[in-house]
């Protein structure tokens, strides 16, 4: 979770900087591009490793009653990855005049939680909640966040998407690097 508050911080950052140049739309890309490398570089490898390391660190640093808890870690690290690959477009609505944006969201989010807790928790558990919460995120506010974002910015989806295939690529040869030493390695105790 520490990844989506990075983000989180970024976007608190950069929303006076995004109202600065709100009406130069050329300029608003380029500090929103920046602010997705940004966000890309430090919150992809922390959530890839997140996910990677989960079952050590749970079983290491907070014992094996904890083992439960893996997917649930490993999920919400999904979810801190999420919000970098948005780069908190909802603050860049903020900035162009568009407050109710994120509100609107948010809304959106809620329900699509509501729709998929109960019977994800039921079947899940614990693990089916944090799946109910970044899947209704994931099919609610990245698609509409990034579509708002490129719309607004006057940018194509083929530069969105490029921007981030990098950081992501490098996060994921370093998470399948550390898989791959994690389980040839004998370690005595997590």
């Amino acid at each position: 979770y520490t990844s989506r508050e990075i983000t989180s911080i970024i976007a608190e950052v950069m929303f006076p900087a995004y109202s600065k140049i709100q009406d130069d739309v050329q300029a608003l890309r380029e500090a929103f591009y920046h602010t997705l490398i940004i966000n890309s570089v430090i919150v992809f490898p922390m959530a890839i490793g997140g996910i990677v390391v989960a079952p050590l660190f749970v079983r290491g640093f907070l014992g094996a009653q904890w083992v439960d808890s893996i997917p649930v870690f490993q999920v919400i690290s999904v979810f801190g990855m999420l919000t970098a690959f948005t780069a908190r477009g909802d603050v860049v609505q903020k900035a162009i005049g568009r407050p109710d944006f994120r509100f609107k969201m948010r809304l959106l989010w809620l329900v699509a939680t509501a729709i998929l807790i109960v019977p994800l928790t039921t079947r899940f558990g614990i693990t089916g909640t944090a799946l109910a919460v970044v899947s209704a995120y994931l099919l609610t506010e990245v698609p509409a966040t990034i579509y708002f974002t490129v719309s607004h910015l006057e940018t194509t989806y083929t530069r969105y998407f490029r921007t981030i295939s990098y950081p992501l690529a490098a996060s994921l040869a370093m998470g399948l690097v550390t898989v791959v030493a994690r389980d040839r390695l004998t370690v005595l105790s997590p």
